[in-house]
Formats: C-alpha cells, structure tokens, sequence
C-alpha cells in the first residue's frame, strides 16, 4: 500500500526559500504536462484499441454457437470466414482482411446481411438474406419399395388352349380350335412363336402366327425386337405387321421412371419456416425448412387440370398464400427425353390367315423429342417400294387449358402425291373432360397399311367432338359427336350420343346411353344398364335396349371369376322382339385349377323360327419348366413364379394381397399371373407354417422381366435341437469335455456353445440374421435344404487343456425337433500326464 507523509506547515523565510519555491512550481507543472500527455496517450491508444471478444451467434433465429470476433472501434464485427461458412453462409462478398494467417470479414461489409449486437448477452443476431444461406431440396416422386428383387432366370413355358364348339338342335360338330404359345428365356433374350390349329366340317388349317427375338435393358429402356412384330407410325401414319429388326425406346420396360413433366416449385425462406401443400383444396404434405432457398421437386397428380397451393408459415406465425394451377398429363415427355421406334422388314400380309405372307422391304419410324416441358416435337415416316411418308408433328401444353396436338404428313405413291393433317384440342379437370378432333386426308394419301390397295382407306374427314362432367351428386353426364365422310359419299355417317352414369348406395350403379346414327337411315337407340354388386363377388344385372324397331330385356346373375384358383360363373336370361319374338337362356362357368381353366358355355335360343342351341367347351392351361421343376399351370398371360415355402404342405400364396394358390406336398406352387417389370409383392399366410418351423420373411417383393420364369424362395428352416455328452479319450478311460467353448461351423453360420459337467451340451439351430435375397434363384433354390442343420459331418472347434483343436462331430437324419446324441467320444487322445492335446488325429494349432 502506498501511503503519503504529512506535516504541519510552516513560512518560509528568505531568499533561499524563494526560489525554492519557484523551482518547486516549475517542476510541479512539468510533471502535470507530463502525466497529462501520458494520460492523453493512453487515452487515444484505448480508443482507437480492437477488442477480441467471444460472443454467441445466431443466423435468421437459429443459433451457431460461440465465435471469437473482432470488435472494433466503430461498432463493426470481424468474422472469419471460415466460421462464416461453417454457419451455412454461401456466396458471401464484403472486405477481407488477413489477421494471424486467417481472412476475416466485416459484418458491415457483407451485400445483403444485416446484424445486431446485445451487450447484454454479447450475442450477434445477424439476418442473412435467402440467396446466402444453403438451399434445400425435397423429391416429391414416388419411390421404389426397398429390396427389390430383380431375377434373371432361364426359362420356359408352353401355353395351350382346346376350344370346342358344336352347333344346332342336335349339337353337331361346327369347329374345334387348338393354339399354342411357346416361350423360351435365356438370359436377357426372350424368343415367342405362337400358331393356331383350325378345324371344320370342311377343312382344316394351321396357321403360324408371330415368331420373334426380344432383348430388353431395363435401365435404358430400350428394346430390340428380331423376327415378327407391329410398327406404329402415329395417327397420322400406319400400324403393320412386319418381319425384320425393331429398335425401340419403352418406357414402359420401367414403368416407375417418370416420364412425363411433373410439378416443380422454388421459394424463399428468411427464417425457419413449415411448408404445407395443398391440392384442390386437400391437404396432402407438410415439410420444415430452414431459412435459405427451398424447392418441391417433382409432385405428381392425375386428372389434368389441377390447382396447388403452397402455405408458408414462418417462426413468427406469419402466413403467406400461392396458388399455381398445373396441368398434369402423361402425354408429354419431360424436357430432354426421347422416345421413337425404327422398324425395318419386309411387310407382312393376310395375317391371322396366312403364315409365310411377306411383301416389300419396308421401314417405318417416328422419334419424339421433349423440346420443354411444355413443348414435345416429333418427326416419323414410312418408306417402300413406290411409297413414300413423312410427317411433323408436335404436341403442347397451353399453360393449364389442356393440350394442343398438330400434325401434318405428305406421301408419294406411284408418283401420286397426297397430304393429311389433324389438330387435337384435349382439356381434364376434377370435374369436366373436352376432347375435339379434326382429320383431314386427300383422296391420294398413302400409307402402309393401305399400300397394297388401289384406292385411299382413308376417309375425307374424321371428326370427333366429346365433353363429359362429374360430380359425385349427380353422376357423370357424357356429349359425343362424331362425323366421317368419305370419298365419293360413301358409308358417310354421323352418331350423336348422350350418357349418364352414377353410383347409388356404394353397390348400385346405373348406367344409360342414348344414340341417334345417321347414315342411309336415321335410327337411335337406347341403353338403359342397372348393376347390383354383393359381398363374395357375386351381382346382378338388368338390361334394357332399344333399335329401330327391337326392344331387348337381359336379366344377368354372375360370380366373378377369381384371378387365381376358384370358380365364377354366369346365369343370363334375355327376351327380344326383333323381327319376331325370341328368348335366350345362357350360362358360363369357368373354374380355374392350379393347373388349367376349364371354361363351358352353353345357350338356347328360342323363337318362332325354331330352337338353336350352341355349346362351347375349353381347356387350357401351360406347362411350365425352371429351376429343374417341370409342372402345370393355368396359362401363362406374362410372366410367371416358382414359388418354394420350405417343404409345406397346402400354404396359401399371396400376390399384391390377393390368394392366388396354394403349394403342393414338395411346397412349391406355379404362379402363372405376375406383372412384368412391375413390383410384385408374394407372401404366403404363416397361419399355414407348423409351429416348428423358423420363418426369416413371409415377403418379397420382384420385379420379373417380360414373359419371364422366376424362383422365389421362402427357405423355412425346421427347428432342431440336440443335446448328449462329449467326451475324449485319456489312457483307459474316456474324459469329460467340461466347461468347454465349443464353435460348431453349421451351414448358417457358426453356432456357439458350453459343455456343463459330464460334457454335457445342448445345441440347437439359429437364425439370427438372414437376408433373403441371397437364397434367390433357380440354382439356390435346387439346392437348399429345410434342415437347418442337415445330416453330415461338421466342423468342432475348441480350446482344452492349453491347447487349441479341430475335430468333427457326426449329426445323424432325423425329423424331430428334438434329437439326443447320446455319448460322443471325440477323437482326441489326451496325456494323462501332460493334460495336453498331441497332433496325431486331429489338426491342432498353439494357442494364442
């Protein structure tokens, strides 16, 4: 502690005092100008002095956390870059500067940013605008099931179909047909041929139908087609049958790929803020975001016309309202896609009557192109012999109003020039649909589908007009107008029809349709349609209508026919005074076994002219061969499964949640009805799984190729337990394996366990993990077994007495769930004096 003196005053005497005292003043003053100076030094050093200060950030009202900051002497706030963009700051512009080997930036200095400083908190609200802060995306797009299985398997199967008909009042023989479809699959490459056998009273034929190679990638969506197929042109153009080379680009081959254009949204957020999305009035999404720009990516609606309305609330409860009418359709491709066909072959004639009919060398093509998402443009053409064809067309969107087609098309045969265009007007919404259709074609268009003929098949003009509106009150009201001429005014016509429909009580629905056609003569007709639907499938119709002078009364009951095994049938009753009175009684009954249709129908018609009676009878089915199980199935319409449900008796299979079968005593079943390239979910029911059976997954989800044999494996595993006692030979007697480890290398993997006293053990089977793609397959599913520990021999490992061992032990054939061994001598000599394990007969390795 610093203290200071004091003493009483006193008065100077003398000159010597004096200038004492004057000598005293002048250094009393030095010394206050001088700590003057220094005070007025470090007051200006002070001042002009840069603080670093720790202080809490937040950025648009979410905190960072805490940053060293510069504080400097006009208020301003250095920050490092690097913190900067570590907060989610991008894109950011201002003055740096470098201190101790990092840039800084001034808050001040920064477009777009603007801050304030609590001295109380030592806090930094700083508000970025959107453009600085990281932009979050959300895909709105329907995704694909996870696990999806794609198989590759070989295959085949053979398609048949016996249909007898016989005729009159003693039912005689009027024709029989028998047709066949093979298909075979290798790999990637499909081959089809199918034919059909003809016989009557009078003669008899066989005709060879379409034979064909096909080559499918999935992921490119291209097809390549080798032998017989149809070629489409557009409308302007033809569809012709062909035998040559087709290139193609499918987008159905992936039917998840979107091709068409969806809705897109961008927006900004200053602060955190929820995102509702709002079609027709329906609220369908909620997503949260934080601040910065944010984008809803690829929504997908139906129906046409539609309105969207995108909510923003932010933090502090601010709400702001957009509206964005959309047109949904997927007539258009997206921006950047492509999708044609070029076909070149021979053409090909008298299909369905003749097998080997080939003509000229032909090719025809279109290739469509998404200029935008509102702009598609196409281009196609058909050239042979003599023939030539080419067209423009294009297709777009005219905002949320609908869509515009336009087309036009020139030709040239036998120097013979002609022209055709056409404008398609289409506009959906929730509630109304317009269509309106224009073609027009010259007398010396051609085509080739009309190549062949001396005159145009192509009528003068074609108009089509239609508009319907639906509400769930009044039903659906349907307008139609549709004109043809032709040239030289002939079978020119004009219909005009109105309809009605609508749905009662959730089980009625009534449907009525009133035709006026105008041709030679002007008649009408009426329609008048009156459904009952019932539980089980089961409903009732009654029918009436009206033409010209003929007035028809139909009573129908029917079960629907079931998609996988069962019956359906079908009971009519019908009356009619067209021309003289006549009734008519027909029945159906078809019932689908899990290895053929069987199909019978059977009518009498009666009438003043007499009676006729028609009986019908069919027979199909296919025989089917894959994973070395040759079997029959009802027909197979695409592709086709093997199903395996360990070795289960009667267990009931699921398609998309519908029973479509059951296995039979090897546990295995064909289904004939899967959907190619589309997702297939096959379970079965694990009511039907005895309880001693281990299930790792009762679903799988595949997605098979085009006309293709799958195998899918459900690999049930019994449960097996075994227990005994393990001993190893020492001298003269036999020594218990105690309070052992032993690691036991079963085919799921290795199971672990303890011995206890005596050597007892008991073990039994595991499935901890499984993943059952891995067992996919036709050659996984030849070679699996429902044991789970099958009879053989196995791997022992273990630790005992020091020493490390190998040995194996024998699992006997046994169906039980539970198996006692009994007393295993393992063969291992033990040293009774060394109590070690020597390596004559088994394989031993030091311990670690």
């Amino acid at each position: 502690m610093w203290t200071r003196r004091c003493a009483l005053p006193h008065k100077p005497t003398g000159l010597g005092s004096l200038v004492k005292k004057l000598l005293l003043k002048f250094f009393r003053r030095v010394i206050i100008w001088i700590a003057a100076g220094c005070l007025l030094t470090f007051l200006a050093t002070s001042a002009n002095a840069e603080d670093q200060i720790i202080a809490a950030i937040s950025l648009n009202q979410q905190p960072q956390g805490d940053y060293f900051v510069i504080l400097l002497d006009n208020g301003d706030f250095q920050v490092r870059v690097d913190d900067l963009e570590s907060m989610g700051l991008e894109n950011i512009t201002g003055t740096p500067v470098e201190r101790g080997g990092g840039i800084y930036l001034p808050l001040g200095s920064i477009n777009d940013l603007n801050y304030q400083f609590n001295e109380n908190t030592l806090t930094i609200e700083i508000m970025a605008a959107p453009r600085l802060l990281p932009s979050t995306s959300v895909d709105l797009a329907p995704t694909r099931r996870d696990e999806v299985y794609y198989p590759h398997d070989n295959s085949m199967f053979l398609n048949y179909s016996f249909n007898y008909e016989a005729a009159g009042d003693s039912l005689d023989f009027a024709r029989f047909t028998f047709s066949n479809e093979v298909g075979i699959r290798y790999r990637d490459i499909l081959f089809l041929s199918d034919g059909l056998y003809t016989e009557t009273p009078n003669e008899t034929d066989f005709i060879r139908l379409n034979t064909s190679f096909t080559f499918d990638q999935r992921e490119s969506k291209r097809r390549f087609i080798g032998g017989d197929f149809f070629a489409s042109t557009g409308i302007l153009g033809s569809q012709v049958n062909m035998g040559g080379l087709s290139f193609s680009k499918i987008y159905r081959i992936n039917p998840y790929f979107i091709s068409y254009p969806l809705f897109n949204f961008n927006g900004q957020l200053p602060l955190p803020s929820e995102v509702d999305l709002y079609l027709d009035g329906v609220k369908l999404k909620t997503e949260r975001f934080n601040p910065g720009e944010f984008t809803l990516d690829n929504f997908q609606s139906t129906g046409g016309a539609q309105t969207i309305d995108i909510v923003i609330r932010d933090s502090l409860g601010r709400e702001e309202h957009i509206t964005s009418p959309f047109y949904f359709t997927d007539q258009m491709l997206r921006r950047g896609l492509h999708e044609y066909s070029y076909n070149l072959g021979v053409l090909r004639e008298n299909f369905g009557s003749e097998s080997n009919d080939y003509n000229d060398l032909a090719f025809a093509a279109f290739h469509r192109y998404g200029l935008t998402d509102r702009f598609n443009f196409g281009l196609r053409g058909e050239a042979a012999e003599k023939l030539y064809n080419f067209g423009l067309e294009s297709i777009f969107k005219l905002g949320s109003f609908g869509l515009m087609r336009l087309g036009t098309a020139a030709s040239s045969k036998d120097k013979k020039n002609g022209w055709a265009s056409l404008i398609i007007y289409e506009f959906q919404a929730r509630k109304l649909r317009v269509y309106s259709g224009l073609q027009n074609f010259s007398e010396k268009y051609a085509t080739l589908s009309n190549k062949s003929s001396t005159n145009s098949k192509h009528p003068k003009l074609n108009l089509r007009l239609g508009a319907s509106y639906t509400t769930r009150q009044t039903g659906t009201f349907r307008v139609d107008y549709a004109q043809m001429e032709n040239y030289e005014n002939l079978d020119n016509e004009e219909v005009t029809s109105l309809s009605w429909s609508k749905r009662f009580w959730r089980s009625i629905y009534v449907d009525t349709v009133l035709r006026q056609r105008r041709k030679d003569t002007t008649t009408t007709e009426l329609w008048v349609n009156l459904t009952r639907y019932f539980k089980n499938d089961h409903s009732v119709t009654a029918r009436y209508r009206h033409e010209e002078e003929a007035d028809i009364q139909r009573l129908e009951a029917r079960k629907t026919i079931p998609t996988g095994e069962g019956i359906g049938w079908e009971i009519g009753a019908e009356h009619s005074t067209e021309k003289n009175q006549s009734y008519l009684i027909d029945t159906l009954v078809q019932h689908n076994a899990r290895h053929a249709i069987l199909r019978g129908r059977y009518s009498q018609d009666f009438s003043t002219a007499g009676t006729e009676d028609r009986l019908n009878l069919a027979f199909s089915g296919s025989l089917v061969h894959l994973g070395g199980t040759t079997a029959l199935s009802r027909p197979v319409r695409d592709s086709f499964g093997l199903i395996t449900v360990g070795d289960i008796k009667d267990v009931r299979l699921r398609v998309n949640g519908q029973t479509i079968g059951q296995t039979n005593k090897h546990g295995q079943a064909v289904i004939p009805d899967l959907s190619s390239y589309y997702e297939n979910r096959i379970s079965f029911e694990d009511k039907d799984i005895p309880i001693d059976y281990l299930m790792p997954q009762i679903g799988l989800t595949i997605s098979p190729p085009l006309r293709s044999g799958s195998c899918i494996n459900f690999p049930l595993k019994r449960y097996q337990a075994f227990s005994g006692k393990l001993k190893v030979s020492s001298g003269a007697e036999n020594v218990p394996l105690e309070n052992v480890e032993l690691i036991f290398q079963a085919p799921g993997g290795p199971i672990t366990f303890w011995t206890a006293q005596d050597g007892e053990f008991y073990l039994d089977s595991q499935m901890d993990s499984f993943d059952i793609l891995s067992v996919q397959s036709c050659e996984t599913t030849m070679n699996t077994s429902t044991a789970l520990i099958p009879a053989g021999s196995y791997s022992l490992e273990g630790q005992y007495a020091g020493q490390r061992f190998q040995t194996n032990i024998n699992i006997p054939e046994s169906d039980e769930a539970y198996t006692e061994l009994g007393e295993i001598i393992l063969p291992l000599q033990i040293d009774p004096e060394l109590q070690t394990v020597p390596p004559p007969k088994v394989e031993i390795s030091p311990s670690s």
